[in-house]
């Protein structure tokens, strides 16, 4: 009997081909991401132009960014559905993506990077795909996370006690906020600008670049720099619509994000600095944290939580790569 992914994945994969059988020779595809105006959002708008170049316009990919579409879970279900192909997101709703959210996970940017060059996240791509009929094709690196807030700077972690912080809706960090003494608001992208403005939550957080292009400082008045979290962010394309593709073609996109991905990072990784300065500049009170110890203790039970999604002994696996 066919379940509901194989006859979804059929129709799919049906729609793309008779696209192919009309005449027109040409797989059209949709991807989105909820960023705008960032190293992200370009990257992606690059990809969709260089896999439509590359094929030779057998396969043109249109780009969305911004949340025009929704936010990621609006996406993620959209792509899950079939309505959308792709998507570039870092909260995926899928469990072992999500774990990666434990804090303190990844040392430094070359870490994580390695990381998503391990057997150990090809297994959880293996899965995803299993699972959810979802490939990740591409990796790509975000920037640590900060925090910022409206009633106090944060230097110690009993600073955070009682802030109404606003996190992804990812488990995972909600714990980890719980931990550090806060009131963690789980909350989807879209409604954090007007919810920080109105007072309902007190502080978010996010990387430099994010709190910046979406002009935080405007609601807020301290930025602590934690770094508590570093996470990649995932470049997810429905199965039936890889399958859908030649082996040629999907070399073409995997190839293209590399690349564009490539890009992003060196201009994230060049650009915090000048983002501190110019959220400073903005008006925003800086402060560095000054019991980072203190704060990873506080949250090593939820690190290590991470292995009831992975199994035994995988939070350690990852943290001891080099």
């Amino acid at each position: 009997m066919l379940n509901r992914r194989t006859v979804l994945g059929l129709s799919i994969a049906v729609g793309l081909m008779s696209t192919i059988s009309a005449g027109a020779q040409t797989i059209q595809l949709k991807v989105a991401d909820v960023q705008v105006g960032t190293p992200h959002a370009a990257a992606v708008e690059k990809f969709a132009a260089l896999v439509t170049e590359r094929s030779g316009g057998a396969v043109t990919v249109t780009a969305y960014t911004g949340t025009q579409l929704g936010g990621e879970k609006d996406l993620m279900d959209s792509m899950r559905s079939g309505s959308l192909e792709m998507v570039h997101a870092g909260v995926t709703g899928y469990p072992a993506l999500d774990a990666l959210w434990a804090p303190f996970l990844f040392r430094d940017a070359d870490h994580l990077m390695k990381f998503t060059e391990s057997k150990v996240a090809q297994g959880f791509a293996d899965s995803m795909a299993k699972d959810w009929g979802v490939r990740v094709i591409g990796w790509t690196y975000l920037s640590p996370r900060v925090i910022t807030n409206s009633k106090r700077p944060i230097e110690t972690v009993a600073d955070l006690k009682g802030l109404k912080i606003r996190t992804p809706q990812i488990p995972i960090m909600v714990e980890a906020f719980k931990a550090m003494g806060a009131s963690p608001t789980p909350m989807a992208w879209p409604e954090v600008y007007t919810s920080l403005q109105m007072g309902a939550i007190d502080g978010q957080e996010n990387p430099l670049q994010v709190i910046f292009d979406a002009k935080l400082n405007e609601v807020q008045k301290y930025l602590t720099v934690t770094n508590h979290v570093l996470i990649p962010r995932f470049l997810l394309i429905n199965e039936a619509s890889w399958q859908a593709l030649s082996q040629e073609q999907q070399e073409i996109l995997t190839v293209a994000w590399k690349e564009v991905a490539a890009e992003a990072r060196a201009k994230l990784e060049a650009g915090d600095q000048d983002y501190l300065q110019k959220l400073e500049s903005s008006g925003l009170t800086i402060s560095e944290f000054k019991e980072l110890d203190a704060m990873r203790a506080a949250v090593r039970d939820v690190q290590l939580s991470a292995d009831k999604v992975w199994g035994d002994g995988t939070v350690e696996a990852i943290l001891a790569i080099q």
